[in-house]
């Protein structure tokens, strides 16, 4: 027990800002490794976040300041670390190199206008997701981070380091098929008790699809995963659930099995 909780803690603080009291020793890079199971957990811990925001949001502002609450407070909370990756990535395909041009660019820190144009994009696309949803948008914004971390974990087991320093070689291939499917079975689980099944089916299978067709790209364009390959997948699969969540509910799709609190 005392194992399990040290990798919660391992995943929580190195996946958020938020430090954590029970580290009293720096992690070994396998410890880190298999931290990395509770990666669905703090998804929904991010996801309660932004449930907690849009709440507040409404309380004090209205819908549009809810959304806009919903999509800051995650970001913030996981000092948007995913974001970043996100906007490494996109320089990455901005400058149509391949193999180690495109880590060069990658690890460059400076950033590029493929990098913040697509942040833009990528911020809007929530904001808009999340402010359209409307009364069910609390539990897209719940379930969307346990999903997308679930797939990373899927691009954790079958995807080699692109390079041996960084990220991306500290997960790589360190943890098994068999601890990934149980996350995955207990993650479909849970959207299954809270979420009706056509449209939670509909959007774990779009992640499914998204994170297949991610991991397939970055082996042939990078050759293989880095940390901010790791956080494009979470904040494309993320992005895509949204959008396609409000596709669905404009068609009068329900999602939760009970009345948004």
């Amino acid at each position: 027990m005392q194992a399990l909780w040290r990798a919660f803690a391992l995943a929580w603080t190195f996946f958020t800002v938020l430090p954590s009291p029970v580290l009293k020793r720096p992690p070994a890079p396998e410890e880190l490794a298999r931290s990395a199971y509770w990666l669905p957990v703090v998804g929904g811990v991010v996801g309660g976040a932004a449930w907690l925001a849009d709440r507040i949001g409404l309380w004090l502002g209205g819908p549009l300041l809810a959304s806009f609450f919903a999509v800051v407070l995650p970001g913030l909370l996981t000092g948007f670390l995913h974001v970043d990756g996100f906007m490494d990535v996109a320089d990455a395909l901005g400058s149509r190199t391949r193999g180690d041009a495109a880590l060069a660019v990658m690890k460059d820190s400076r950033v590029g206008a493929m990098g913040a144009i697509a942040a833009i994009l990528l911020l809007v696309g929530k904001w808009i997701a999340a402010y359209g949803l409307g009364g069910s948008n609390w539990l897209v914004l719940w379930l969307a981070p346990v999903w997308s971390r679930a797939a990373l974990l899927w691009a954790i087991v079958v995807m080699p380091a692109a390079r041996p320093s960084g990220l991306g070689a500290l997960f790589a291939r360190r943890i098994c098929v068999r601890g990934v499917a149980l996350v995955t079975l207990c993650s479909m689980t849970v959207t299954l008790v809270v979420c009706r099944w056509l449209p939670g089916l509909a959007c774990m299978g779009a992640q499914a699809v998204i994170a297949t067709y991610s991991i397939r790209f970055a082996k042939r364009r990078f050759g293989g995963a880095t940390g901010d390959v790791y956080g494009a997948l979470v904040e494309s699969g993320e992005w895509c659930i949204g959008l396609l969540a409000l596709a669905m509910h404009h068609h009068g799709v329900v999602f939760a099995r009970f009345d948004a609190m």
